[in-house]
């Protein structure tokens, strides 16, 4: 099982077939969605708050982006984000003694790479309430968002206000 991991992870193959049915399922997913309420609100509601940040886009893409997604791609992309030197591995059980040497030894020929540092937009600053209202008669069902940008992580009553915000 190892052996296929490690393959799988250092030396992939993105055929065409493989991509192009992964590229109709995401496509066909994304257009469901927009069947249903709950993704609809989650789409305008990101787009609404984070603006032209990355969070304020679909970690599905658009039809539009998945379709233009080329085999080479996906290539570029594995070469210059799949590497050790910014990965974690984790396993979780009943593991054996040896495992470690047998992970070293595998991932020995998965060369590092220097990888870009991507520089993210701010988050633009709110002032007041945002409305926004998206009119879809087809729809049976309405959804409403209310938020705003979460606390960082250090705030002493973090773990209370996400408790309080999901029970909300």
């Amino acid at each position: 099982l190892l052996d296929l991991f490690f393959e799988v992870v250092t030396q992939p193959t993105f055929t065409d077939g493989e991509v192009n049915r992964i590229k109709a399922e995401v496509v066909a997913d994304i257009k469901r969605g927009y069947d249903q309420p709950a993704y609809v609100a989650g789409r305008f509601y990101s787009q609404l708050l984070f603006g032209a940040h990355p969070y304020g886009r679909s970690i599905s893409g658009t039809v539009r982006d998945v379709q233009s997604i080329k085999q080479k791609d996906i290539n570029r992309y594995y070469l210059k984000t799949f590497r050790p030197n910014n990965a974690v591995l984790v396993l979780v059980g009943d593991l054996n003694k040896n495992l470690t040497d047998t992970l070293e030894e595998k991932l020995a020929g998965w060369q590092p790479r220097e990888s870009e540092k991507e520089n993210l937009p701010a988050l633009r600053a709110f002032q007041g309430v945002h409305v926004q209202l998206v009119h879809r008669g087809d729809l049976k069902q309405s959804e409403v968002r209310l938020g705003h940008y979460g606390v960082k992580r250090k705030v002493e009553d973090y773990q209370a206000l996400t408790v309080a915000e999901t029970v909300l």
